[in-house]
């Protein structure tokens, strides 16, 4: 079976939380380095984004927090502009500095380490500057795709990280368009470019709502297409583990639904070994209690 997500343009291909603080012990982190971002959250958002891919040292994570605060101080520069001009700089120039290459499967720590990025780590970038420069904004999660509402004082802007030419949107009525056509493409027929063709292979997940969502919730986003390139790959074991971390941030009907189909296909899969197989099913189970 092939399994369609409905969120970023990936696709879920199939094998033939409310987590608790002192749960973390439990848990199969990426790296030593996330477990500390995990263990001393509180509210750094950031350092757990910057983490998740096991790759980046405490001092890299440290430097690229750095390096946002210091382009958000040269941004600040040009505060005295009129607010539209002043956003559309923000978008343009973010988006010169550091978005230089899409790519489907990419962590945070990629935008700054290679400039590679996709909708949701960019997103993420421009939600973290919009903090610094003290500018409110929400994330508008769609089945496929996310960006981000500016809450200015005069209006709500609208940046589409993924967009580099026409992406930072102004007028009223062009926002409200485009999270309506965001908004519409559920249907996998209707949309073959987001999200391949339809086929009798394919798992379409039920859940294709629009969310309104903020940075605690677009954290767990970054976990759940993690587990879904690990469950591509064959690695159920890692994609629960990383699923349970997502679920920590954001309990999302979508994540909710793949955890149901992970954990089907876990119970499926001899590989892992029965003591692997009993002990994911478990912990499942023992979350699963913890929403009633």
């Amino acid at each position: 079976m092939r399994l369609v997500t409905c969120l970023f343009i990936i696709s879920l291909l199939s094998l033939s939380t409310q987590a608790q603080d002192n749960e973390w012990a439990s848990i199969s982190f990426a790296s030593e380095t996330e477990k500390q971002a995990f263990e001393s959250a509180s509210g750094d958002y950031l350092g757990v984004q910057l983490a998740m891919n096991g790759a980046a040292s405490q001092a890299e994570i440290q430097e690229w927090k750095n390096q946002l605060t210091a382009f958000a101080t040269t941004l600040k520069e040009k505060f005295s502009l009129p607010e539209r001009k002043f956003l559309a700089y923000v978008f343009y120039q973010t988006h010169k500095v550091f978005l230089h290459q899409y790519a489907q499967e990419t962590h945070l720590a990629d935008v700054f380490s290679q400039g590679k990025y996709n909708c949701l780590s960019a997103s993420l970038l421009y939600a973290h500057l919009l903090n610094e420069l003290g500018l409110g904004y929400e994330f508008i999660e769609s089945p496929h795709h996310i960006v981000v509402l500016v809450k200015g004082k005069e209006q709500t802007y609208l940046f589409e990280s993924t967009d580099a030419s026409n992406g930072f949107v102004f007028k009223p009525e062009q926002v409200k368009k485009r999270i309506q056509s965001i908004s519409a493409v559920n249907n996998p027929i209707q949309s073959p470019s987001l999200i391949g063709t339809s086929t009798s292979n394919e798992y379409i997940f039920t859940t294709d709502e629009t969310f309104t969502i903020g940075m605690k919730e677009a954290t767990g986003l970054l976990f759940y297409n993690q587990a879904i390139v690990e469950y591509n790959a064959q690695k159920l074991d890692a994609s629960f583990m990383t699923l349970y971390k997502g679920l920590y941030f954001y309990s999302s009907p979508r994540m909710q639904e793949f955890f149901q189909v992970l954990v089907q296909t876990i119970n499926q899969a001899p590989s892992l070994g029965e003591n692997t197989r009993q002990q994911l099913i478990h912990k499942y189970a023992q979350y699963k209690a913890q929403l009633k």
